[in-house]
């Protein structure tokens, strides 16, 4: 009989794991679903309803699904429509409150508010009608006032003064007002100021997910509404710095007034701030937001939160779309002697989001008195006025251009050294020695005999070596000593005792035993024996003898070990070990790691990385020890999970221990991708059994198997439940760093391509719609795979911090055996290639459209260069359209940019991007990379994109086109193309 059927079997104990999504069939990890119900969006958080195509009739296969209760239900379209239609509006009266309940019977209406990025508009709710008269005073404010008897209820105030015209069906009105309730509150409101002569407003309140609640709405006066009505009120005495921070969602806040400082004639969103106390004496009070247009910041004297107000001072923000130099946001400034009151911020995007920031700047007026400096209210700082002075308030330095400025020098340090501020002295703990700043860890620092890598310091005090521990300049550390940086030219120089001829070491000294040779410096001879030295060897030599005999003996006892030391660098740890197949419903779970046959000494497992990011292809280690209590052979086997997402090795990864033994187990991990990992339960199952040979038959049986036939699976439940079967989860405690390299199943591929496009595709991230270009690898050797994808992996730690309006941001990249993934946002009017050219799109595009549009690749690529990086790919199929209104902020965008000079190099040696040459300046085919290469592509996109042809149309080849170009063939400039755009191209 085969010995496999005497083998023991687990017993049935299954793990849970937590899904938030309520369409999730099958939870196979924490937040990731095998399947998600009908009516839900295919992803593996099965959180959002199917998106419904809103400019298709309702179908079968275009049906729509509401969220309700948190169930995806589908909803009955015969009445409902596919525009704004408030007919039937309940007319409100000042005062009184209407009530309606939010039911799944409702109808769905179109709402008056959206994001440009919705694809469902369709809410729950209902229309109101409100008629304000003509009023004789300037403060005339309409009040809505709305509260659920349901708690953490995201429902909407949305207002609108479109009248509905039946023969001009829309489904955009005019969004006049928003609010959005936050989370865990019961009560919103909009507080609107409106025009002395009154008008007709549309309100609708609602919700996208619906709730079963009562929701109570009326129009109110401002005493009811005041209490509401929150403003923050600040006594700026109490703080020194810093006085606030707070992250603004303006979708979520209800106050509408006019901006007293600005001649805008309607109520804008707004957010009010009172100040109390006097700016600090030589400071100045500085707020700033980091958004970007369409705001006003105004300070303003008010008798109330409702007015009226005097204007002091105001302006409208505006970056400089030249020069980009956003990145401090928006400044408005207040000096000591102006007085405080009431600051507001004004914006024209009722959704959105900002960081406002209040501080004081400028202490002791930048020192201006004596020449020190000039407050910036841009940089919202000092500016100082020359290297003499320095310091946020731009003192006087004590130590500048090699000379001090002061005199008792005693326990200082030279300004510019590491650690040392603007007043000389030593910061972060560090001790000053010689005029430098010195760490703890350095000052203590003493090298041993056996050296370690991993430290960076040579010792102080030793040959060349710094007092902060560093080499001087012209010698590199070489493990704890300062080496010159002309040792090993092969000729002598001062300080060396040879240089790389026989018996020189690495450090250009002789070896042990040798000294410089006085016929050639370079070289190294032998020392003289003396008779000293002569017993020395005779006597070392029997010792030696004795030594020898006593090391063999030694090796003998060693061959005959049970355990041999390993070291790390021999185990391959990025190796991918064997699946091992486990059912658990049959097995015993330890949950704690402990019973009375087998126990491990710990069970959480941190890579000793506590409150610390795990870093992408950084490998991390473990220890664990599993002890066998019980009088049987115990078989243990750490099941790797099989995925691409991060490495798990185990050393050993299986191995029968011997009763009342011990085994040491090493885990390494590897992350490949941004992903989670915190908590993540990595199983290892034990079975007991009385015969080793058994044991190890099992573990053959179950190797390298994901699933078992019916045949295979029944002799696997009698041989484990003969068996002490067990198995305990090590708790894996830890988090990834941040990347742009994701984890490939947060992402949904759209298999069909972008029209107009050849290797990009439509796809769902985090439901956001992404455009998605594959770069297949297939037909590559592994050395250029690996080449390619680390210059990739570089390049990311640069995107990442690429933030322009006029820059397509990357969101991703996703990189397997076959391909590589670049994961961007998706713009729905694509690439200006596509409406260009006449002949092609019989689109005529106007002349201010076309600078516009100039501008924002200029300002995009002026981005790039100043952020040090390159395009060496800018075409039109690269330009993205946001808009085709010249009044929009960012009408174009460029994308596909290939960040580096190593990048552009490997991408052109693997084919890509390749055959359009007519774009490409003829340096780059000596490959030579350089920000003047992208200005003349921009020249070129430009000439095509204002006579509506293609450039070099003349040349039949790729090959002529490249040729006249390096010959130096530029395209003619004629009428109408101004004189001063020719000058500039």
């Amino acid at each position: 009989m085969n010995p496999l059927i005497i083998l023991l079997l687990f017993i049935k104990n299954g793990v849970t794991f937590n899904c938030s999504g309520s369409g999730c069939i099958n939870c196979i990890g924490d937040e990731l679903c095998e399947k998600c119900k009908d009516g839900y969006e295919q992803t593996t958080s099965c959180f959002n309803c199917m998106i419904v195509n809103p400019f298709q009739a309702f179908s079968e296969s275009n049906p729509l699904y509401m969220m309700f209760n948190s169930e995806c239900l589908q909803v009955n379209t015969e009445n409902v429509k596919r525009y704004w239609d408030p007919r039937g509006a309940e007319e409100l009266i000042k005062n009184k409150e209407v009530q309606f309940k939010i039911t799944n019977t409702m109808i769905p209406a179109f709402g008056i508010c959206e994001n440009k990025d919705t694809n469902n508009r369709y809410k729950y709710g209902k229309y109101f009608h409100y008629t304000i008269p003509k009023s004789t005073t300037t403060q005339n404010y309409l009040n809505v006032l709305v509260k659920s008897d349901t708690p953490s209820v995201n429902f909407r105030i949305e207002i609108t003064t479109d009248e509905f015209d039946p023969n001009k069906l829309t489904d955009s009105p005019k969004c006049f007002a928003l609010y959005v309730l936050g989370t865990s509150k019961t009560t919103g409101f909009i507080s609107l100021r409106v025009p002395q002569e009154g008008g007709h407003y549309y309100l609708f309140v609602g919700m996208k997910r619906g709730v079963d609640c009562t929701l109570t709405v009326s129009i109110v006066d401002n005493e009811i509404i005041s209490p509401y009505y929150q403003v923050q009120e600040i006594d700026i005495n109490n703080y020194e710095g810093e006085i606030m921070s707070h992250t603004v969602d303006f979708s979520s806040i209800g106050t509408y007034d006019y901006s007293v400082c600005s001649s805008i004639p309607m109520a804008l969103k707004m957010i009010r701030l009172h100040l109390k106390g006097k700016v600090k004496q030589g400071m100045r009070l500085s707020l700033e937001s980091t958004n970007g247009d369409g705001q006003i910041f105004e300070h303003s004297r008010c008798e109330s939160k409702f007015g009226p107000c005097n204007c002091i001072e105001g302006f409208r923000t505006r970056r400089d779309i030249w020069s980009l130099n956003g990145q401090h946001g928006n400044i408005f400034s207040v000096d000591e002697h102006e007085e405080l009151g009431w600051f507001s911020l004004f914006t024209t995007d009722v959704f959105m989001k900002t960081t406002l920031v209040m501080k004081y700047i400028c202490p002791n007026g930048c020192n201006q008195n004596i020449g020190g400096g000039q407050c910036s209210t841009i940089l919202s700082q000092c500016i100082c006025t020359d290297e003499r002075y320095g310091g946020d308030d731009c003192h006087l330095l004590c130590y500048s251009k090699e000379k001090w400025t002061i005199s008792d020098t005693n326990g200082k340090c030279k300004y510019g050294v590491e650690n040392c501020d603007t007043y000389c002295e030593c910061q972060n703990n560090t001790i000053a020695d010689q005029f430098y700043c010195v760490t703890q860890e350095c000052w203590n620092y003493k090298r041993n005999e056996s050296y370690n890598e991993n430290i960076t310091f040579c010792e102080r005090g030793s040959s060349h070596c710094l007092p902060t521990c560093e080499c001087e300049k012209g010698y590199s550390l070489i493990e704890g000593y300062c080496v010159s940086d002309l040792c090993g030219n092969g000729i002598y120089d001062n300080g060396e005792e040879c240089d790389e001829k026989g018996y020189c070491t690495k450090f250009c000294t002789c070896e042990e035993g040798y000294e410089q040779d006085i016929n050639d410096l370079t070289h190294c001879v032998h020392k003289a024996i003396s008779m000293t030295e002569l017993i020395s060897i005779i006597v070392g030599g029997i010792i030696l003898l004795l030594a020898i005999i006593i090391i063999l003996c030694s090796i003998l006892i060693l061959v005959f070990a049970r355990n041999s030391y390993t070291r790390l660098s021999d185990i391959p740890f990025k190796e991918k070990q064997p699946y091992y197949y486990i059912n658990k419903t049959l097995l015993k779970e330890q949950k704690d790691g402990n019973n009375s046959s087998f126990h491990f000494d710990h069970i959480i497992i941190t890579f000793g990385l506590k409150n610390k990011n795990i870093k992408l292809e950084d490998t991390r280690y473990e220890t664990f020890i599993l002890n066998n209590t019980s009088n049987e052979f115990m078989l243990f086997i750490v099941h790797i999970p099989d995925t691409n997402k991060f490495t798990f090795y185990s050393y050993p990864q299986t191995k029968i221990i011997l009763p009342k033994a011990k085994q040491k187990i090493i885990l390494f991990f590897t992350a490949h991708c941004t992903t989670t990992i915190e908590n993540y339960n990595l199983i290892v199952s034990c079975y007991q059994f009385n015969n080793k040979e058994i044991l190890s038959h099992f573990e053959e049986f179950i190797k390298n198997k994901h699933s078992l036939d019916e045949k295979e699976f029944k002799l696997y439940s009698e041989m484990v439940n003969q068996m002490k079967s067990s198995y305990c989860n090590l708790i894996i405690k830890g988090e990834i760093e941040t990347s742009l390299i994701i984890d490939q199943d947060e992402l949904l591929i759209n298999q069909g391509i972008i029209e107009g496009s050849k290797r990009r595709h439509l796809g769902l991230y985090h439901n956001i719609l992404v455009c998605i270009k594959q770069i297949n690898l297939d037909s590559y050797q592994l050395e250029q795979r690996q080449k390619l994808k680390a210059l990739f992996q570089r390049s990311t730690s640069l995107l990442k911090n690429i933030r322009s309006p006029y820059v397509v941001s990357t969101i991703g990249y996703i990189m397997s055996e076959e391909s590589i993934s670049i994961i961007n946002a998706l713009y729905p009017l694509r690439s200006l290639d596509l409406c260009m050219y006449y002949e092609k799109s019989n689109i005529v595009l106007p002349y201010k459209l076309k600078l516009k549009i100039m501008r924002d690749v200029e300002c995009g690529l002026h981005y790039l260069h100043e952020s040090k990086l390159l395009h060496n790919n800018l075409k039109p199929s690269n330009i993205i359209l946001n808009s085709l209104f010249d009044t929009t902020n960012t009408v174009a965008l460029i994308t596909d940019y290939r960040v580096t000079k190593e990048l552009s190099e490997e991408m052109e040696n693997f084919g890509y991007f390749i055959g359009n040459p007519k774009y490409d300046a003829p340096e780059l085919y000596n490959n030579v990379f350089v920000p003047e290469s992208d200005v003349f592509s921009f020249s070129i996109v430009f000439w095509e994109l204002f006579y509506g042809i293609h450039a070099f149309s003349d040349l039949k080849t790729t090959y002529d086109i490249k040729s006249s170009i390096i010959a130096g063939k530029r395209p003619e400039l004629k009428l109408p193309m101004p004189q001063e755009l020719q000058n500039l191209l």
